[in-house]
C-alpha cells in the first residue's frame, strides 16, 4: 500500500510539474532573452545584430515572435554599414510545424524593411555567413521523395514597404519595393497545425515597384506548384511552375514582345504573344532541359538542352522548328545611310589588325549544337530545310550548314577551326548552287526574273592574329550569276558608301532605272599568301558591259582594281552617256577611294569596303572584245577554270 501511495504522489507531482511547465510556457514572455538573442545571432553571422525595440517571444499556444527596430551590420568591405533593418516583424508558427517539411508559418507581418544585397569587387557577397557552411541537417529534414517542393508555406501575411536593393561594382543599383503584399490560405484555419494536406494554397495579392515600373502581382502557392500573374504597364506575364517527382516544369506566357521591348527600351521586337514551356532537371553534375517548346506568333522552336558541369562546362543542344520567322528581329530597310559612310571614314590603318585572336576563349568553348528548321524567314527571302551543326572541344571547332533556297538551289558550307596550338588554322568550303537571291531583286519580281547565283568559296589560312590570317590566306572565291533583274535601289541600300559610289560610277543607269537587267555577273579571285589576283570579271546587261582586273594585297591591304564600262551597240545607248568609263578602286581596305574619271577628278572615299553592307567586291577579267559581243560564256569558262585550279590545289594539299 505504501508503494502505491508513493507512486500516486510521484505521479501527482509530475503532473503538477507538467501543468506548471505548460502554464509557464503559455504565460511567460521570453523577451528577457533579448541580450542572448542578440549575441547568438551576432556569433552566427559574424556581424553585429541589434534589437533596439521590443522583443516578445511566446512558445504556447503557438510559437509567436514580435521583434521591433532590428538591424544587422554589413560586411566590412560593403558600401554601407547596415545590411538589414526592419521596424517590425511578427511571426506565428504552428506548434509542431518546425518538425515537418515544409515549415508552416501561420502568419507573418513585416513593416518598413530595408535589405541591401551586394556583390563585391573580388567575388565577395554580403549574404555569406559562417553558419552557412556545410550542414547535413537541412538535407536530413527534406522529404525522401516527391521531387522539389516549397520549403516554407506562409498561410497568412501582411507585408508593407519592404525595399530590396541589389548592388554590384560599376552597375546601377537594382531596387525592388514590395509596397503591399497580402497572403491568405484557401483551406485550413489560421491557427491550425495541420500542414499535411497539399491542397492548402496560399494566395498572394500585392503591389510592387521595380526601378520606375509599378507592378501588380497575383499568385497562388502550394507545396508543389507556383502560379503567378504579373502586370507591368501593358505587359502581362503569366507563369506556372510545377514540382513533379523529378525537377520542375515551367510554363511562361507574355502577351506582347513589342510591349516588353518598349518597357526595356529594346526596338524591333514583334508585336506577338510568346509562350515557353519546358522541364528542368538539376543534378549534381549536370543541368538538363529534356524538352522545351517556344512559340512566338506563328513561329515555333522545340528541343532539348544538356549542360554538363565539367571544366569547362559542356553544352549540348538539339532544336527543331517547322517555321522560324526572324524578319521582325532584322534591321528594317528604311533607306538610312549604310555603315561606312563618308562622314564616318575610318582612321584605322588596317581592317585586319594585330589584335591577338581569343585563343583562350576558343579553347574553352565546349559545345555541340544541332539545328533543323523547315522554313526560315528572313527579310525579303526564305530558306528551306535549314540545317546547322556545330561541335567545339579542346580548341577545335567544326561548323556545317546547309539549306535550300525558297525559289531554287541549295547552299552547303563547312568551317573548321583549330585553335589548339599557338596559331589558329582555319579552312572554309562553301558552295552555292543555282540559288535565286530574291533579296537583291525585291518583292514582287517573278521567279523567272530573279537571277540564279552560283558561288564557290574555298580558302584556308593560319595565324595568331587577324592580320596573320589575312596575310597567309590561300584559295579562291568565284561568283557566277545568271540573267535576271536586280533592284538598283536595294543594291545601293545594302552597299557601303564606297560600293555605292563604285556601282553608280560603273552603271550610269543606276539612279535612273528601278531595275538593271543583267545577262550575267561573275568574278573569280585567287589568293596566294594573302595576295589576291583577279582571274575573271564581267558585268553584262542589256545596255552595257563592264570588265576589269587587278588585285587585292591583304599583306598591305592595298586595292588596285580597274574597270572599263562600254555601251552595248544596237540598244540606243551612246558612249557620250558615260561620264566615267574608266574607274579605279584604289587606296586600302581601311581607306578606299574611287576614281579617276575621264576628267581626272578623284571621287570621294569612304570607310572600309569589308565593313560595308556587302562584304564582297565585283572583280574581273580584262576587256578583250567589243562591247556589242556576248562575253558571258567566255568569262564563265575563265571562272570555271580558276575554280578547278583552286580545288585541285586544295586536294593536293
Amino acid at each position: 500500500m505504501m508503494a502505491v501511495r508513493i507512486l500516486k504522489i510521484i505521479a501527482a507531482t509530475l503532473l503538477s510539474v507538467c501543468v506548471l511547465l505548460v502554464l509557464a510556457l503559455w504565460l511567460v514572455d521570453f523577451g528577457f532573452l533579448k541580450p542572448k538573442v542578440e549575441s547568438t545571432v551576432s556569433d552566427l553571422t559574424g556581424r553585429e545584430f541589434r534589437i533596439d525595440g521590443e522583443l516578445s517571444l511566446h512558445l504556447l499556444p503557438m510559437p509567436t515572435l514580435v521583434i521591433e527596430k532590428v538591424s544587422l551590420s554589413n560586411a566590412e568591405w560593403a558600401s554601407e554599414p547596415v545590411m538589414l533593418q526592419a521596424d517590425k516583424a511578427y511571426v506565428r508558427m504552428g506548434l509542431l510545424s518546425w518538425r515537418d517539411y515544409p515549415i508552416v508559418i501561420n502568419r507573418i507581418e513585416l513593416q518598413q524593411v530595408a535589405l541591401v544585397v551586394e556583390a563585391g569587387p573580388n567575388q565577395q557577397v554580403n549574404w555569406s555567413f559562417p553558419f552557412m557552411q556545410s550542414d547535413t541537417r537541412a538535407e536530413e529534414s527534406k522529404p525522401k521523395s516527391g521531387g522539389l517542393s516549397i520549403p516554407v508555406v506562409v498561410r497568412s501575411a501582411d507585408i508593407q514597404d519592404v525595399r530590396i536593393t541589389y548592388r554590384q561594382p560599376q552597375s546601377q543599383d537594382q531596387v525592388i519595393v514590395l509596397e503591399s503584399i497580402a497572403a491568405t490560405v484557401d483551406k485550413g484555419s489560421d491557427d491550425s497545425d495541420d500542414n499535411d494536406d497539399d491542397s492548402n494554397t496560399t494566395r498572394l495579392q500585392g503591389k510592387l515597384q521595380f526601378q520606375d515600373w509599378p507592378m501588380q502581382l497575383s499568385a497562388a502557392i502550394s507545396e508543389h506548384r507556383i502560379k503567378a500573374e504579373l502586370r507591368v504597364e501593358k505587359v502581362d506575364l503569366n507563369t506556372q511552375i510545377d514540382f513533379p517527382e523529378q525537377g520542375f516544369d515551367i510554363d511562361l506566357a507574355i502577351n506582347s514582345l513589342a510591349e516588353l521591348g518598349a518597357l526595356l527600351e529594346l526596338e524591333g521586337l514583334p508585336d506577338a504573344a510568346a509562350k515557353f514551356n519546358g522541364k528542368l532537371n538539376l543534378g549534381e553534375k549536370q543541368i538538363e532541359i529534356p524538352s522545351f517548346q517556344v512559340t512566338l506568333g506563328d513561329s515555333d522552336l522545340a528541343g532539348a538542352v544538356q549542360i554538363e558541369l565539367t571544366d569547362p562546362p559542356r553544352i549540348e543542344a538539339q532544336t527543331k522548328s517547322t517555321l522560324l520567322d526572324l524578319t521582325s528581329f532584322l534591321p528594317a530597310d528604311n533607306g538610312a545611310e549604310a555603315p561606312g559612310s563618308a562622314e564616318s571614314t575610318s582612321t584605322k590603318r588596317y581592317v585586319f589588325d594585330d589584335t591577338p585572336l581569343p585563343m583562350g576563349l576558343l579553347r574553352a568553348l565546349n559545345l555541340k549544337l544541332d539545328v533543323d528548321i523547315d522554313r526560315l524567314l528572313l527579310r525579303n527571302t526564305e530558306l528551306k530545310q535549314f540545317q546547322l551543326s556545330a561541335d567545339a572541344r579542346k580548341g577545335k571547332l567544326s561548323i556545317k550548314n546547309r539549306f535550300s533556297g525558297y525559289l531554287s538551289g541549295s547552299f552547303a558550307s563547312s568551317v573548321n577551326l583549330d585553335a589548339s596550338a599557338d596559331e589558329a588554322k582555319v579552312n572554309v568550303d562553301s558552295k552555292v548552287r543555282d540559288v535565286r537571291l530574291a533579296v537583291l531583286s525585291g518583292a514582287g519580281v517573278p521567279k523567272e526574273d530573279v537571277p540564279i547565283t552560283n558561288l564557290n568559296i574555298l580558302v584556308e589560312s593560319s595565324g595568331a592574329t587577324a592580320r596573320e590570317l589575312a596575310a597567309n590566306l590561300e584559295g579562291g572565291v568565284a561568283l557566277n550569276q545568271g540573267a535576271g533583274k536586280v533592284n538598283n535601289d536595294l543594291i545601293q541600300r545594302f552597299s557601303g558608301d564606297i560600293l555605292s559610289q563604285l556601282f553608280t560610277a560603273l552603271n550610269p543607269f543606276m539612279n535612273k532605272q528601278e531595275f538593271t537587267r543583267w545577262e550575267c555577273s561573275m568574278f573569280a579571285l585567287r589568293f596566294t599568301s594573302g595576295f589576291g589576283e583577279i582571274k575573271g570579271f564581267l558585268l553584262q546587261s542589256d545596255q552595257l558591259t563592264v570588265v576589269g582586273g587587278g588585285d587585292i594585297d591583304l599583306n598591305s591591304e592595298a586595292l588596285n582594281i580597274e574597270f572599263n564600262t562600254k555601251p552595248r551597240t544596237g540598244v540606243g545607248v551612246s558612249a557620250d552617256m558615260f561620264v566615267t568609263p574608266f574607274v579605279k578602286l584604289g587606296g586600302t581596305l581601311a581607306q578606299p577611294s574611287v576614281g579617276l574619271n575621264r576628267k581626272g577628278v578623284l571621287l570621294s572615299g569612304g570607310a572600309a569596303v569589308l565593313t560595308g553592307g556587302m562584304s564582297f567586291l565585283y572583280t574581273g577579267i580584262m576587256d578583250r572584245a567589243t562591247a556589242s559581243a556576248d562575253h558571258c560564256d567566255e568569262a564563265r569558262a575563265v571562272i570555271e577554270d580558276a575554280v578547278e585550279k583552286v580545288e585541285a590545289k586544295s586536294s593536293q594539299d
